[in-house]
């Protein structure tokens, strides 16, 4: 079975930015219920369709 080269590489940079993301802006949360979210399943792409979030942005870092 075929595996990209750059998976590993990107699920770590994934990491690093979903963390980032959140400690920068800890007051974000979905702005639906999470049963709400859609991942694409039939396709060779796999991930959400739609992510819609919302956050206070009175909680965010400032630097």
């Amino acid at each position: 079975m075929h595996q990209c080269l750059g998976n590993e590489l990107a699920r770590i940079e994934m990491s690093v930015s979903f963390r980032e993301l959140l400690r920068r802006l800890p007051g974000i949360r979905l702005a639906v219920p999470a049963d709400e979210v859609h991942v694409r399943t039939t396709s060779t792409i796999f991930g959400v369709k739609r992510l819609p979030i919302t956050w206070d942005a009175g909680t965010a870092e400032t630097r």
